[in-house]
């Protein structure tokens, strides 16, 4: 008998001490898909951050809408459960992070000569983030699914992508308002590798380079869900698909290729561990279709060609020597170089949350675009090693998850999706801004609670049954 079936009878026999199974079972089932709705919900407004600018400033902290959001999913969650258990796997999951946020905290505070930059309210911000990972997680863990969460994922990115391209078509066409739009002049840089671009280029400030790898985080994990038993529909997995594509081509980032290329291979990667040819196969295949589409999209749509050229210019610079001697990418390599020469001196010893920027106060987009690095310098080498174990914990239950999952085809993909938005995700935070985005949070609460059952038996789309419907056998 099942642990899921041992519950429903002992559900089923409390009830019917009682007289009454089926309103019980009722009740529990309602608060069930609350939890779910309330859980989705929060997935939409976490993606949203990423291209809708708008926030409520409080005590140093601009806070967006899922921040906000934030407490009322946490008291459905208590309302729901509000017994606090607390497993040996996720004591030092815990530690690690209260010495990443501690460690930032007593750094910043011990140096009284930042506080001109409000240093307070990053640090309050990489509590917010913690929290919306500790959320995620325990959404997987009280619902024991992840499939709803991460559809609502992947259709949200590329909704928000959609609307990014139509705003980007309004403004070219001289519809909409210049409202939120960056000019860059790329002309110089693209003369200097195959003069791919002739114009000026609009990049939208909200959106942009974090959408594009967002953008390829949420495409792998289509892709992978496309090895599932019962995967997305074919009209589903095209239409989000290109819709995806063209996100991450308006975006325009170097970042963004480097994203997909690794969320692509932890898929190829893991459907690999099962020795089966076909799935990668029909994977290539996707691949290839979805790509094709995005640039029909692209070439077809008024206004977007530009954006092609300003992506394809931006690709071709990954393969010039010439592109990492000048522009972002020496100006960054020359900061995280000064940045651990600092360390170097006392690497146990922190200099505070946002110390470099008065050093480099406008040139970096307000961050030193380098997770990792930032954290060293700013909190010592606790809280990088802290970090470290956070991201570490989850790849651990990740590849956990797939090693034994080999046979068990939906469990893996519903793995493999998640590992390579998190893959994805990671792997930008090492050269941009995206770590500051709660999205990168909650890929990484899904990671860590991957170790659950994510597909009870009995339920639709990854949803748990009602306990006294649940199979006795």
């Amino acid at each position: 008998m099942t642990p899921d079936a041992t519950s429903a009878l002992h559900v089923h026999g409390e009830a019917s001490a009682t007289g009454g199974a089926e309103p019980a079972a009722g009740v529990a089932w309602e608060r069930h898909r609350q939890v779910h709705a309330i859980g989705r919900l929060f997935v939409v407004l976490t993606c949203a951050t990423v291209w809708i600018p708008w926030s409520i400033q409080i005590g140093g902290l601009n806070l967006r809408l899922s921040q906000i959001a934030l407490p009322f999913v946490i008291l459905v969650l208590w309302q729901d459960r509000p017994r606090l258990v607390i497993r040996r796997s996720t004591v030092p999951v815990a530690a690690c992070a209260i010495l990443y946020v501690g460690s930032l905290a007593f750094w910043t505070a011990l140096n009284p000569s930042i506080a001109e930059l409000q240093p307070f309210g990053r640090v309050g911000l990489h509590a917010l983030n913690l929290m919306h990972m500790v959320v995620a997680y325990m959404l997987v863990v009280r619902t024991k699914s992840l499939l709803p969460f991460l559809r609502t994922f992947v259709t949200s990115v590329a909704v928000f992508d959609l609307g990014f391209v139509v705003l980007a078509v309004g403004v070219a066409a001289g519809v909409l308002p210049s409202f939120g739009i960056i000019e860059e002049s790329l002309q110089p840089v693209f003369d200097q590798v195959a003069g791919v671009a002739a114009e000026t280029v609009r990049r939208i400030e909200s959106g942009g380079i974090t959408a594009g790898c967002l953008s390829a985080g949420a495409l792998g994990a289509l892709l992978a869900l496309r090895t599932r038993t019962r995967p997305p529909g074919t009209l589903y997995t095209a239409v989000v698909g290109m819709a995806l594509g063209a996100g991450l081509v308006v975006g325009f980032s170097r970042q963004a290729v480097l994203s997909l290329a690794a969320a692509v291979l932890v898929v190829v990667f893991g459907v690999g561990l099962a020795g089966r040819v076909k799935p990668l196969l029909r994977l290539t295949g996707w691949l290839a279709l979805l790509a094709a589409g995005s640039l029909v999209i692209v070439l077809v749509v008024p206004g977007l060609r530009q954006y092609l050229d300003a992506f394809a210019g931006r690709a071709l610079l990954l393969f010039s020597e010439r592109a990492y001697s000048a522009g972002t990418v020496s100006d960054r390599i020359s900061m995280w170089g000064l940045m651990l020469r600092e360390v170097a001196q006392n690497p146990f010893v922190g200099h505070g949350q946002d110390t470099y920027m008065r050093y480099y106060p406008a040139d970096f987009g307000g961050g030193s675009h380098n997770f990792f690095i930032e954290v060293l310098h700013a909190g010592g080498a606790v809280a990088l090693v802290a970090l470290l174990g956070l991201h570490l914990a989850a790849l651990a239950r990740g590849w956990r998850a797939v090693s034994r999952s080999r046979r068990r085809r939906d469990q893996r993909a519903l793995v493999l999706a998640v590992a390579a938005s998190v893959a994805a995700v990671v792997f930008a935070a090492m050269t941009n801004l995206i770590y500051w985005n709660p999205s990168y949070w909650i890929l990484l609460g899904w990671l860590l609670a991957v170790r659950v059952p994510t597909e009870p038996r009995g339920g639709r789309d990854g949803r748990a049954s009602p306990p006294a419907l649940q199979p006795a056998g």
